[in-house]
């Protein structure tokens, strides 16, 4: 019922892989052709996704989540039927669009094809992290937006869609950062335009406010748009948080509220975080120092002044410079090399044999509303292990412009998925230098290619202790895998933990090179593995991640797995509800950050007069349909035809208790879908303590730990 409002003109084929089967696919029709010559190839995967890609996230459902602003008008989705139960038409009436319009669909990577959600609030600029469940967790945005939570659980079929918390952040937060913590299942949600200050997802307790991050008020430059926006954020191996901002960083005790240590700035001009948009990456970890070497890489950037002279029409030549730095250990110091060409508003992913990958972006200007010129087209590969001077390498071309508000993500099998681009504030696609781009695109690794097939690991399966359905940290499991030939002299097992991806930031992002202890091949080709997962949650923070048997440098199509911890609430035999062990203690000398008003922030320079002025023209422009309370039962009815008219019928007068029946339904429907997952043998489940299963499977949702009430319950284990 419905209809794209460009039609897809053609569909290439693709590499199919499904989570639950962990089964490799080896028929030479999976690559789509690709001959694997060193610099990569190009498909096209969609002519038109709907929306604009400024957030992409990978979910363990092979399913890739887009989605863009609310506020933009008009987007390459027209619904037949809008969101408040009205028939939508063509029409130039702006009174319907956010109700006619889809913002946000969800990409089946197996099927190629897209399918509208539904988002209440504006998502603009906004920032996310998933949950040890699997489930999105996205805070901020803009407007209406500005404080609000969203839930985004995925499932195998087209039931789920975003949900929106009862509860509200403490600040407004937009253009902010989020990263994962170790314990609880707690998000931490860092700055924003013109706050300084940082807060938790779910608060430490009721009345639990946000704190103030004196790091961030000298970080800002308010001349320069703020250039402190956006901050890279890495969690440690000893649990603290590393912030980068501008050009400054600090390692944040966020449990004390208290900073550890001052790194020097990185050298050079210029500055790396929005509007000066660089990108950043956390190198691999690796079991043979125990995970204890933390190091970080920043590239691009744009030069200074270049947000000033891009208003003005003059685009300034972005940064050329990537500085690698170890925040661990004593000695602090940054590594500087150069890329081929300047570059900002790049993307940067870790493959699956541990390269980086810096893709999109521009060479001139900065991020914003048409600031930026001369897009980079070509992607570098870097590769950490080799000498400064042959780390980078330049791959092949696309024809398509990534720029302001364009995201890439890594796929399960090993592809990475490019889309988005649009640096008008509508979606425009005449008479403009860089029309809105809707097109789906897919770079495909050398590593693809027919060449290496026979060095290529295959079906690859996990098994875990018996009785178990998952690994604990520091404990053993074993991975079975298929070679056609002996291997080589460099097998590894890499962990990755995919990001959710904006404006060049990809929060979260993580790959560890697990121990292997013994490995045995059998004569018929079969290897088996005995591996080590890693060894707390401050290495590796609990949920979904792809594991990954490198050969030679030649990666199998990726399978992604899980490792969890015990949740923060678990209950013994008798049913009561105890406080896990692993309770982090926070410091009582935390207190809430004072406020400040609107006019001391502006003319503090958060906020300069002319962009003042275009937001609130922007924000006038936009007309809002207020949705009717029937919308929202409508989403929760039962989804039972016959009991659905019995209902109708005979209780047409009781709509709560219709509603409450549906919801009690859809929650069987929900446990049922989380137990086919769990039996499938797709987690790796790592707990703390060794308690049976099933007297720690509990409803984290029904502990008002997000927000959600007792009503409505994100299906979990542990």
């Amino acid at each position: 019922m419905k209809r794209l409002f460009l039609s897809i003109v053609s569909r290439f084929p693709i590499i199919t892989i499904l989570f639950l089967s962990l089964q490799w696919v080896t028929s030479s029709t999976a690559i789509g052709g690709v001959s694997g010559g060193e610099k990569g190839e190009w498909q096209i995967l969609l002519n038109n996704t709907g929306v604009v890609a400024m957030h992409m996230a990978l979910t363990h459902h092979n399913t890739v989540l887009i989605f863009d602003q609310t506020g933009s008008g008009r987007s390459g989705y027209q619904l037949r039927r809008g969101y408040d139960g009205k028939r939508c038409f063509d029409s130039s009436d702006d009174s319907r669009v956010s109700s006619c319009y889809a913002h946000s669909v969800e990409y089946n990577i197996a099927g190629n094809k897209v399918r509208p959600l539904r988002l209440e609030t504006d998502t603009w600029c906004s920032s996310g992290s998933f949950l040890s469940n699997g489930t999105l967790l996205q805070t901020g945005g803009y407007g209406n937006g500005y404080r609000r939570i969203r839930y985004f659980r995925p499932c195998d079929g087209d039931n789920c869609d975003w949900r929106q918390s009862r509860a509200l952040l403490s600040d407004n937060r937009w253009y902010a950062s989020n990263h994962i913590l170790p314990e609880k299942d707690r998000v931490i949600v860092v700055g924003g335009r013109r706050i300084f200050t940082y807060e938790f997802v779910p608060k430490l307790s009721s009345g639990a406010r946000s704190f103030d991050l004196p790091f961030l008020h000298q970080t800002n430059d308010g001349n320069e748009g703020g250039n402190n926006l956006y901050p890279f954020l890495h969690l440690s191996s000893d649990g603290n948080l590393f912030i980068f901002a501008n050009r400054d960083s600090i390692l944040f005790n966020y449990k004390r509220n208290k900073v550890i240590k001052t790194f020097p700035r990185i050298p050079g001009e210029g500055s790396r975080n929005y509007p000066s948009t660089g990108s950043s990456v956390i190198l691999p970890l690796d079991h043979t120092d125990g995970f204890q070497k933390v190091e970080v890489m920043v590239c691009g950037g744009a030069a200074s002044g270049a947000y000033r002279a891009a208003r003005q029409g003059n685009f300034l030549k972005g940064l050329s410079s990537c500085g690698r730095m170890v925040i661990t250990g004593n000695r602090h110091k940054w590594a500087m090399e150069n890329m081929p060409e300047p570059r900002m508003l790049n993307d940067m992913l870790i493959l699956p044999n541990g390269h980086v990958l810096i893709i999109n972006g521009a060479k001139n200007g900065c991020a914003g509303w048409n600031n930026a010129a001369n897009p980079s087209l070509r992607p570098y590969l870097y590769k950490p292990k080799k000498i400064p001077g042959r780390r980078f390498s330049v791959l092949k071309s696309t024809k398509i412009a990534r720029m302001y508000h364009s995201s890439a993500v890594l796929l399960p099998d090993g592809r990475v998925l490019v889309a988005g681009g649009n640096p008008n504030n509508r979606y425009t696609f005449n008479n403009v230098a860089y029309p809105t781009e809707l097109r789906l695109q897919a770079f495909v690794p050398h590593y693809m290619g027919r060449d290496y097939h026979d060095r290529r690991p295959g079906n690859v399966s996990i098994h875990y202790g018996k009785g178990e359905y998952g690994v604990r940290y520091g404990e053993e499991f074993t991975v079975n895998f298929w070679l056609g030939t002996r291997p080589s002299n460099d097998v590894e097992f890499s962990a990755y933990a995919p990001p959710f991806t904006t404006h060049s930031v990809s929060m979260n992002q993580r790959m560890l090179r697990l121990r292997c202890k013994n490995m045995v091949r059998e004569e018929d080709g079969w290897m088996n593995a005995v591996l080590e997962a890693p060894p707390s949650p401050n290495v590796a923070p609990s949920g979904y991640y792809m594991l990954t048997v490198v050969n030679g440098g030649i990666p199998n199509l990726q399978k992604r797995n899980k490792r969890q911890p015990i949740s923060p609430f678990f209950t013994n035999s008798s049913g009561v509800s105890l406080v896990s062990s692993e309770t982090t203690m926070y410091a009582t000398e935390m207190v809430s950050t004072s406020r400040f008003s609107y006019q001391r922030l502006r003319n503090e320079g958060g906020l300069d007069k002319e962009e003042d002025l275009e937001g609130r023209a922007f924000g006038r422009t936009r007309s809002w349909t207020r949705l009717r309370k029937m919308a929202s039962r409508k989403r929760s009815k039962i989804r039972i035809p016959g009991l659905r008219r019995f209902l109708r019928r005979k209780a047409r007068m009781f709509s709560t208790v219709r509603v409450s029946l549906g919801r009690v339904l859809k929650r069987l429907k929900d446990s049922q879908s989380h137990m086919g997952d769990l039996f499938a043998g797709n987690y790796l489940f790592m707990q703390v303590s060794p308690s049976p299963l099933k007297f720690i499977e509990k409803s984290v949702m029904g502990q008002n730990l997000h927000g959600f009430s007792s009503s409505y319950s994100v299906g979990r284990i542990a």
